[in-house]
């Protein structure tokens, strides 16, 4: 697989920020790694923000940005960690992320110490407030640095640079947009490579399809998932994010998938439906083109200096339309129409799949976001969500994820 990123990308990531920012003292941690079970670690994956200004994979680190150039704060290592775990050269980090020196922990916040007593402002990320929302615990690390910091500083501001980050993270580089190009294309053939002709012959479970589409991105080069996959069938697909593959696929019912394939740190994300084993009944087909008409709709919105926000509004009046003629509702109204379309349609696609974005600004030329209009029917055990990614270009948008047909098979 190609490399799309060199220490030239990391180095201009870190100038942005520190003229950006009120701050010229910038410190950010890398993620930490956690534990799964006992002493077994879950997979570990690296801080997006932290991997967009040093290309680093690596746990524990910490990267200190000055108005004067930049560093790395080596972790502390355990004896077990040295005894038993590969160690990293210091020199390639340097060379992969152009930092000017890589020191080690002690040595690194001795000089730390002595910057920020220098300094009026220093730039941090602030802990996200993942659990009120979406009831999971973020990642330590930020948190864990604040802590300190604050025990640390006596006279300087610490000041939040997350909407900086985002900010400077919307508009894609040349090289993101390949790698977001390539994590779409392995995607889509992996898609259409699992969903061949007849493909119900030869799978009968959910978890078969999951598992081919893994093999399938990692065969063609990609690290993984950019997310947990959602491969779900029958009355499954009525919950937006159910993540249980483990049900036997029945003939007559849809199979809904959301899977993105995972290259350098950035994702993919598109969905579509199956049929399993023969078409799709009537009352399926109607509620799949009303969602497919919604999604042509929204594409047409897509231009650099529109609204995100305006667009949504836009979309779910059209969907409110489409629910009418479904029979869903007699009436339009946004209450009735958020009970079969509960999400947004589009977000900004990334280094995270719910990309870092200001919704605030228009959108741009080079900005990459997904469009996924979905209707969700509890009461008739039955939801269908279609999703491309799409590439804002400098006269309107480019469906990245075009190859893959939306027709039904």
């Amino acid at each position: 697989m190609k490399n799309y990123f060199n220490a030239d990308f990391f180095i201009e990531n870190r100038k942005k920020l520190i003229s950006k920012s009120q701050a010229k003292l910038i410190i950010i941690p890398a993620n930490t790694t956690l534990q799964r079970n006992g002493d077994s670690s879950f997979p570990f994956r690296q801080d997006s923000n932290f991997w967009y200004l040093t290309g680093v994979n690596e746990p524990d680190y910490l990267l200190v940005i000055t108005d004067k150039g930049s560093y790395l704060i080596a972790p502390r290592l355990s004896k077990y960690q040295i005894v038993m775990e590969s160690q990293v050269e210091h020199s390639s980090l340097q060379k992969k992320s152009g930092v000017d020196r890589v020191l080690s922990w002690n040595e690194g916040w001795q000089e730390l110490q002595k910057l920020t007593n220098s300094y009026k402002n220093i730039g941090i990320l602030n802990p996200a407030s993942t659990r009120r929302s979406y009831a999971i615990s973020a990642n330590p690390a930020r948190s864990q640095l604040l802590k300190k910091l604050r025990r640390l500083v006596s006279r300087a501001s610490l000041i939040d640079l997350r909407k900086d980050m985002a900010q400077l993270r919307m508009c894609k580089q040349p090289a993101e947009i390949e790698a977001i190009k390539a994590a779409v294309d392995i995607t889509c053939q992996t898609i259409e490579e699992v969903f061949r002709s007849n493909w119900y012959e030869d799978i009968k479970y959910e978890y078969q399809v999951e598992a081919m589409l893994t093999a399938g991105f990692r065969i063609r080069g990609a690290s993984g998932h950019a997310f947990t996959p959602i491969v779900i069938s029958g009355s499954k697909t009525a919950t937006i994010h159910h993540f249980d593959s483990g049900g036997k696929l029945n003939e007559g019912s849809i199979i809904q998938i959301d899977v993105g394939a995972e290259v350098e740190n950035y994702g993919a994300d598109i969905s579509r439906i199956f049929s399993v084993g023969k078409a799709l009944s009537q009352r399926q087909q109607e509620i799949y083109y009303a969602v497919r008409e919604a999604q042509d709709y929204a594409f047409t919105l897509i231009k650099p200096g529109v609204s995100v926000r305006e667009n949504e509004k836009l979309i779910e009046e059209f969907i409110a339309i489409k629910l009418k003629k479904l029979g869903l509702t007699t009436k339009l109204s946004s209450k009735v129409t958020r009970k079969y379309y509960p999400h947004a349609c589009s977000h900004m696609l990334g280094l995270d799949t719910h990309d870092a974005a200001d919704y605030g600004l228009a959108l741009a030329e080079n900005m990459i976001l997904t469009v996924e209009p979905g209707i969700y029917i509890p009461e008739e055990n039955i939801g269908i969500r279609i999703e491309d990614d799409v590439l804002v270009t400098k006269d309107g948008h480019r469906v990245l994820s075009k190859s893959l047909s939306r027709d039904l098979a």
